[in-house]
Protein backbone atom coordinates (compact mmCIF):
# COMPACT_ATOMS: atom_id res chain seq x y z
CA UNK A 1 0.00 0.00 0.00
CA UNK A 2 2.79 2.63 0.89
CA UNK A 3 4.62 1.41 -2.57
CA UNK A 4 1.65 2.00 -4.49
CA UNK A 5 0.97 5.37 -2.64
CA UNK A 6 4.59 6.54 -3.66
CA UNK A 7 4.66 5.35 -7.24
CA UNK A 8 1.06 7.43 -7.19
CA UNK A 9 3.29 10.48 -6.14
CA UNK A 10 5.85 10.19 -8.47
CA UNK A 11 3.70 9.45 -11.47
CA UNK A 12 1.96 13.45 -10.28
CA UNK A 13 5.33 15.16 -10.04
CA UNK A 14 6.24 13.63 -13.52
CA UNK A 15 3.22 14.97 -15.16
CA UNK A 16 3.06 18.34 -13.66
CA UNK A 17 7.43 18.57 -14.64
CA UNK A 18 6.19 17.37 -17.90
CA UNK A 19 3.43 20.26 -17.86
CA UNK A 20 6.19 22.83 -16.73
CA UNK A 21 8.18 21.53 -18.95
CA UNK A 22 5.84 22.23 -22.08
CA UNK A 23 4.66 26.10 -20.73
CA UNK A 24 8.44 26.87 -20.59
CA UNK A 25 8.84 25.60 -23.98
CA UNK A 26 5.62 27.67 -25.62
CA UNK A 27 7.05 30.45 -23.82
CA UNK A 28 10.54 30.35 -25.19
CA UNK A 29 8.80 29.30 -28.90
CA UNK A 30 7.08 32.17 -28.73
CA UNK A 31 9.70 34.72 -27.84
CA UNK A 32 11.71 32.93 -30.55
CA UNK A 33 9.04 33.77 -32.95
CA UNK A 34 8.47 37.48 -31.84
CA UNK A 35 12.43 37.71 -32.40
CA UNK A 36 12.75 36.32 -35.90
CA UNK A 37 8.66 38.21 -36.89
CA UNK A 38 11.17 41.72 -35.78
CA UNK A 39 13.97 40.75 -37.76
CA UNK A 40 12.09 40.16 -40.86
CA UNK A 41 10.32 43.53 -40.35
CA UNK A 42 13.13 45.28 -40.31
CA UNK A 43 14.71 43.25 -42.79
CA UNK A 44 12.20 44.31 -44.67
CA UNK A 45 11.99 48.11 -43.58
CA UNK A 46 15.65 47.99 -44.39
CA UNK A 47 15.28 46.56 -48.05
CA UNK A 48 12.85 49.06 -48.64
CA UNK A 49 14.94 51.95 -47.95
CA UNK A 50 17.49 50.64 -50.23
CA UNK A 51 14.75 49.82 -52.91
CA UNK A 52 13.96 53.50 -52.57
CA UNK A 53 17.44 54.86 -52.28
CA UNK A 54 18.25 53.37 -55.76
CA UNK A 55 15.31 54.24 -57.61
CA UNK A 56 15.90 58.08 -56.41
CA UNK A 57 19.45 57.76 -57.54
CA UNK A 58 18.05 56.39 -61.16
CA UNK A 59 15.96 58.77 -61.43
CA UNK A 60 18.33 61.85 -60.42
CA UNK A 61 21.28 60.48 -62.95
CA UNK A 62 18.26 60.07 -66.00
CA UNK A 63 17.60 63.57 -65.23
CA UNK A 64 21.23 64.91 -64.98
CA UNK A 65 21.76 62.87 -68.17
CA UNK A 66 19.10 64.26 -70.05
CA UNK A 67 19.48 68.51 -68.49
CA UNK A 68 22.92 68.99 -68.74
CA UNK A 69 22.58 67.89 -72.12
CA UNK A 70 20.53 70.84 -72.89
CA UNK A 71 21.41 72.80 -75.88
CA UNK A 72 20.70 76.91 -76.64
CA UNK A 73 18.38 76.73 -80.11
CA UNK A 74 15.51 78.53 -80.83
CA UNK A 75 12.07 78.24 -82.35
CA UNK A 76 12.61 79.38 -85.36
CA UNK A 77 15.96 81.51 -86.58
CA UNK A 78 15.17 84.54 -83.86
CA UNK A 79 12.38 83.01 -81.84
CA UNK A 80 12.65 82.01 -78.10
CA UNK A 81 14.60 79.62 -76.65
CA UNK A 82 13.78 76.09 -77.03
CA UNK A 83 13.41 75.67 -73.18
CA UNK A 84 10.22 75.37 -71.27
CA UNK A 85 9.56 74.47 -67.54
CA UNK A 86 7.09 74.20 -64.88
CA UNK A 87 7.12 72.51 -61.52
CA UNK A 88 6.37 69.09 -63.25
CA UNK A 89 7.89 69.03 -66.65
CA UNK A 90 10.73 70.31 -68.76
CA UNK A 91 10.59 70.96 -72.11
CA UNK A 92 14.31 71.08 -74.06
CA UNK A 93 16.35 70.92 -76.60
CA UNK A 94 19.37 68.25 -77.31
CA UNK A 95 21.63 67.53 -80.24
CA UNK A 96 20.48 64.92 -82.77
CA UNK A 97 21.59 63.37 -85.60
CA UNK A 98 21.89 64.81 -88.89
CA UNK A 99 22.36 68.41 -88.26
CA UNK A 100 18.72 68.55 -86.72
CA UNK A 101 18.23 68.60 -82.84
CA UNK A 102 15.78 66.82 -80.18
CA UNK A 103 13.27 67.95 -78.18
CA UNK A 104 12.91 66.04 -75.07
CA UNK A 105 9.99 66.37 -72.93
CA UNK A 106 10.15 65.34 -69.03
CA UNK A 107 7.09 65.49 -67.14
CA UNK A 108 6.86 64.06 -64.16
CA UNK A 109 3.20 62.12 -63.29
CA UNK A 110 2.07 61.78 -59.92
CA UNK A 111 -0.48 58.91 -58.86
CA UNK A 112 -1.21 56.85 -55.29
CA UNK A 113 2.14 55.01 -55.42
CA UNK A 114 4.52 57.81 -55.76
CA UNK A 115 5.43 59.83 -59.53
CA UNK A 116 6.53 58.14 -62.65
CA UNK A 117 8.99 60.05 -64.72
CA UNK A 118 8.44 60.03 -68.54
CA UNK A 119 10.52 60.86 -71.10
CA UNK A 120 9.54 61.49 -74.74
CA UNK A 121 11.31 62.92 -77.94
CA UNK A 122 11.23 64.34 -81.47
CA UNK A 123 13.02 65.30 -83.65
CA UNK A 124 14.05 69.13 -83.77
CA UNK A 125 13.89 70.41 -87.25
CA UNK A 126 15.13 74.00 -88.05
CA UNK A 127 11.89 75.61 -89.07
CA UNK A 128 9.98 74.31 -86.04
CA UNK A 129 8.68 77.61 -84.41
CA UNK A 130 6.64 75.89 -81.65
CA UNK A 131 5.21 72.52 -79.86
CA UNK A 132 3.18 72.64 -82.48
CA UNK A 133 5.52 71.83 -85.46
CA UNK A 134 7.02 68.72 -82.93
CA UNK A 135 5.72 64.95 -83.86
CA UNK A 136 7.23 63.48 -80.10
CA UNK A 137 7.56 59.90 -79.91
CA UNK A 138 5.79 57.49 -77.24
CA UNK A 139 6.21 58.53 -73.33
CA UNK A 140 8.59 56.30 -72.04
CA UNK A 141 8.78 55.79 -68.51
CA UNK A 142 12.37 56.84 -66.93
CA UNK A 143 12.45 55.90 -63.72
CA UNK A 144 8.94 55.98 -60.66
CA UNK A 145 9.78 56.90 -57.05
CA UNK A 146 7.53 57.95 -53.92
CA UNK A 147 6.56 60.86 -53.27
CA UNK A 148 6.26 64.04 -55.73
CA UNK A 149 9.34 65.52 -58.16
CA UNK A 150 9.26 69.42 -58.32
CA UNK A 151 11.31 71.20 -60.49
CA UNK A 152 12.87 74.85 -59.61
CA UNK A 153 14.49 77.48 -61.98
CA UNK A 154 17.63 79.19 -60.22
CA UNK A 155 19.53 82.09 -61.70
CA UNK A 156 21.72 84.68 -60.83
CA UNK A 157 19.50 87.73 -59.33
CA UNK A 158 20.78 91.39 -58.72
CA UNK A 159 24.22 91.66 -56.74
CA UNK A 160 24.77 87.83 -57.53
CA UNK A 161 22.85 86.58 -55.31
CA UNK A 162 21.09 82.93 -56.17
CA UNK A 163 17.09 83.09 -57.40
CA UNK A 164 15.09 79.85 -56.39
CA UNK A 165 11.24 79.94 -57.97
CA UNK A 166 8.95 77.52 -58.81
CA UNK A 167 7.31 79.86 -60.98
CA UNK A 168 9.45 79.70 -64.31
CA UNK A 169 9.63 82.88 -66.06
CA UNK A 170 9.19 82.91 -70.09
CA UNK A 171 11.61 81.10 -72.52
CA UNK A 172 13.10 84.41 -73.37
CA UNK A 173 15.75 83.46 -70.89
CA UNK A 174 17.42 80.04 -69.60
CA UNK A 175 18.06 79.13 -66.06
CA UNK A 176 21.41 78.64 -64.98
CA UNK A 177 20.82 75.50 -63.14
CA UNK A 178 17.48 73.12 -62.47
CA UNK A 179 16.93 72.30 -59.45
CA UNK A 180 15.35 68.65 -58.35
CA UNK A 181 13.19 68.26 -55.02
CA UNK A 182 12.11 64.85 -53.87
CA UNK A 183 8.73 64.90 -51.68
CA UNK A 184 9.08 67.44 -49.21
CA UNK A 185 12.87 67.63 -48.87
CA UNK A 186 15.02 69.72 -49.77
CA UNK A 187 16.40 69.64 -53.06
CA UNK A 188 18.13 66.94 -54.20
CA UNK A 189 19.76 67.54 -56.98
CA UNK A 190 21.38 70.66 -58.99
CA UNK A 191 21.74 69.83 -62.65
CA UNK A 192 23.67 73.42 -63.88
CA UNK A 193 23.72 73.87 -67.41
CA UNK A 194 26.69 75.45 -69.30
CA UNK A 195 25.17 78.65 -69.96
CA UNK A 196 27.86 80.62 -68.51
CA UNK A 197 30.41 78.97 -70.94
CA UNK A 198 29.37 81.17 -73.21
CA UNK A 199 31.92 83.42 -74.17
CA UNK A 200 29.47 86.37 -75.33
CA UNK A 201 28.53 86.42 -71.93
CA UNK A 202 31.24 87.92 -70.46
CA UNK A 203 31.78 90.49 -73.52
CA UNK A 204 29.89 93.97 -74.25
CA UNK A 205 26.40 93.74 -75.31
CA UNK A 206 26.32 93.94 -79.14
CA UNK A 207 28.39 90.36 -77.89
CA UNK A 208 25.77 87.02 -78.62
CA UNK A 209 25.16 85.44 -75.34
CA UNK A 210 22.12 83.05 -74.88
CA UNK A 211 21.07 84.61 -71.73
CA UNK A 212 20.00 87.51 -73.19
CA UNK A 213 17.06 87.91 -75.11
CA UNK A 214 17.44 88.79 -78.91
CA UNK A 215 17.69 91.93 -80.15
CA UNK A 216 15.22 92.94 -83.06
CA UNK A 217 16.86 94.36 -86.02
CA UNK A 218 15.16 97.98 -86.79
Amino acid sequence: MTARRRRGRRDGFLMVEALATMVLTGLILAGLAATISLMAAAGERAAARAERAEATALLIAALRRDVAAAVRARWGRDGDFVFEGTADRLTFAQDGAQGHGTLVVLQAVIDPAGTQLLRAEGPLHPAARGMDDVALGPAVEVAAVRGRIDFAYASAGDGGAELVTSVWPPSRTMPDTVLVRLGEATFADRITLAVDAEAGCAATAEAFCSRRPPVDDE
